[in-house]
């Protein structure tokens, strides 16, 4: 189950309504782990690798494609993140 379909029809269209759309270079960082929660992000166009960036050589844990939402744990729990997201060239 999605993220987004967790939520009834005016749930979910208030959610979408409140958004704003950002535009990410291929490379940009859209989370950092140890950030504080606070924002979500649905991926509308292109593809986002989660990072674990502990490590040499970075390891990509799931490419995010359209349609996928990013950072809803952090959100949810105020909690820091745990990956690093990053737009894919």
């Amino acid at each position: 189950m999605q993220f987004l379909d967790r939520f009834a029809g005016a749930d979910r269209e208030r959610l979408l309504a409140a958004g704003r759309v950002r535009t990410v270079q291929p490379g940009e960082y859209l989370i950092r782990r140890g950030e504080r929660g606070g924002d979500i992000f649905l991926v509308e166009d292109g593809a986002f690798e989660v990072l674990d960036t502990r490590t040499t050589p970075e390891v990509v844990l799931h490419v995010a494609g359209p349609g996928t939402v990013l950072g809803e744990m952090a959100y949810l729990d105020s909690a820091a993140r745990n990956a690093d997201v990053r737009a894919a060239g």
